[in-house]
């Protein structure tokens, strides 16, 4: 249901999760996390935060009316990340595989990829840039999470003496803020419907950023 209350309470998510992963970074760089299954907390309450976000935006898109093109890259986003925490979490328990992590951020390479080609085509002239953003985003985080660990595997390996295990940690830990970029296009997103839907719900004024969208919306 896209309305100003469902917005105002998605947008305060997005603070939520921005909050979770500065604290998980303050809290892991202090030492004051001890244990897996203190980080699978963190990872969980940072996933269905995620998952309650992208599921909003996919509305969003089903509000505005976007091609279906765009609408089933959204379904394969939300779908693989579901199936990857499920598949993480069970695993993790279990099995300490680097190999299966590998595959599982390529294959989140090539569906972020199809996603931010998608957004690339929406028919909504105001918000496709703000949805471009935010596959952009999700993308460079991606890559970002692809690489920096490789590079960071390589340093550790030519250093002569090796740092401690939780500097290591620490590392990753840092890297997982880069998701605050993704964040900060899902929070632009969610501004500019507000303010359209403030406008649809106001005075009637011709103005081609509303136009044909004053019927939609939905009350308070």
């Amino acid at each position: 249901m896209i309305n100003l209350k469902s917005i105002r309470f998605i947008t305060l998510i997005a603070f939520i999760k921005i909050a979770i992963l500065i604290v998980f970074l303050y809290l892991d760089l202090n030492d004051k996390i001890t244990g897996n299954y203190a980080r699978y907390l963190f990872t969980s309450l940072s996933l269905i935060t995620f998952i309650a976000i992208v599921v909003y935006l996919f509305g969003i898109l089903k509000f505005l009316g976007e091609s279906n093109s765009v609408l089933i890259a959204f379904k394969i986003f939300i779908g693989f990340e579901l199936v990857s925490f499920v598949l993480g979490m069970t695993l993790g328990l279990f099995l300490k595989s680097y190999y299966y992590y590998a595959i599982m951020e390529i294959a989140r390479f090539c569906v972020l990829l199809y996603l931010a080609i998608q957004l690339t085509k929406m028919q909504d002239p105001i918000l496709k840039p703000s949805f471009a953003f935010f596959g952009v985003a999700s993308l460079v985080t991606c890559i970002l999470m692809m690489v920096a660990p490789v590079y960071i595997s390589a340093v550790i390996k030519s250093m002569i003496v090796k740092p401690p295990v939780d500097t290591i940690r620490h590392m990753y830990t840092f890297l997982g803020i880069a998701d605050i970029l993704t964040l900060i296009a899902v929070i632009i997103i969610l501004n500019q419907m507000q303010e359209r839907l403030n406008y649809a719900e106001g005075p009637a004024k011709k103005d081609p950023f509303f136009a044909g969208y004053e019927g939609n919306s939905e009350e308070k």
